[in-house]
């Protein structure tokens, strides 16, 4: 392991940014990318690592949606790349009170959430001592099945179709997207075999 890797295990060792915000209409506990960020500053400062993040807007799925992709790059103190995660989230196509560059930018902090919480190995679950509902459905393991043969069959990279799903395993899919991430492979697997129709996919 590198002396950069071993700094980032010992911040992701340290990290702690309790979730000190509630959202009064989900009814849950949660943390954000700024609490996250003003946590890490100093562990990284002190293991003379560098985060950048940068932001893509993506085109995805059957018919197009917008996705921002949030990519957390760390560097070491020669400017070296350590590690990179990206993540995503999809715009609303309205949210009360937003107009759009709002909407664009609460969508990226999102995005950048996520990144921050696979880099740091931070649980962004909701709280069990909230009032949360219980978890929502996810997948069978046919469905399993039938989506990890579509991502192998397009090509497509694993870790970035996890991240776009906002999850770190197949079997933390929930059941509602299932239709949705199969169109979007579907989608990829047409373009594949026309290539000069292709476009950017997970």
């Amino acid at each position: 392991m590198t002396e950069a890797l071993e700094g980032l295990q010992r911040i992701q060792m340290k990290l702690r940014a309790p979730k000190d915000l509630f959202n009064e209409h989900g009814q849950f506990k949660y943390r954000s990318a700024e609490a996250i960020l003003e946590a890490a500053k100093p562990l990284l400062e002190n293991e003379g690592l560098v985060l950048v993040f940068t932001d893509t807007i993506v085109v995805m799925g059957e018919p197009n949606r917008f996705y921002v992709q949030a990519t957390a790059t760390l560097f070491d103190k020669e400017g070296k790349e350590v590690i990179r995660v990206p993540a995503f989230a999809r715009e609303a196509e309205q949210q009360k009170g937003m107009g759009a560059a709002q909407l664009t930018i609460s969508t990226s902090s999102y995005a950048r959430k996520a990144a921050l919480a696979g880099l740091f190995l931070l649980d962004d679950n909701r709280d069990i001592d909230s009032l949360e509902p219980e978890s929502e459905e996810t997948i069978s393991p046919e469905q399993i099945n039938e989506i990890i043969e579509k991502v192998q069959s397009t090509e497509s990279d694993e870790a970035r179709f996890l991240g776009f799903v906002g999850v770190s395993t197949y079997n933390q899919i929930p059941a509602h997207r299932f239709d949705e991430l199969m169109g979007i492979l579907k989608t990829k697997e047409e373009k594949n075999e026309n290539p000069d129709d292709a476009s950017a996919q997970p």
